[in-house]
């Protein structure tokens, strides 16, 4: 049971990281939100630039677990007394 539980955890924070790294990398996401990194992508397509020049978006993308921890244990001083007391030992 925990290890379905971890699975199903596991498979929809990829899902989440996957989806959010996709909308980060859209065009018009980054126009609106990131200009200076809109500038940065279309200087590299033109070949003005290197197009693996650091864009300060994997900042981005690499910090979105950390709200998660301080989440999950709220959610869990919520849940575990409760379901504790349902499922027998």
């Amino acid at each position: 049971m925990i290890g379905l539980v971890a699975g199903c955890g596991g498979l929809l924070f990829g899902y989440d990281i996957g989806v959010s790294g996709g909308v980060i990398s859209m065009p018009h996401f980054q126009e609106k939100f990131f200009p200076s990194v809109y500038e940065k992508a279309q200087a590299a397509e033109a070949g003005d630039t290197d197009p693996c020049e650091p864009t300060g978006l994997g900042g981005l993308h690499g910090s979105q677990p950390c709200p998660t921890l301080p989440n999950a244990h709220a959610a869990a001083q919520l849940c575990c007394p409760v379901l504790a007391r349902r499922i027998p030992p």
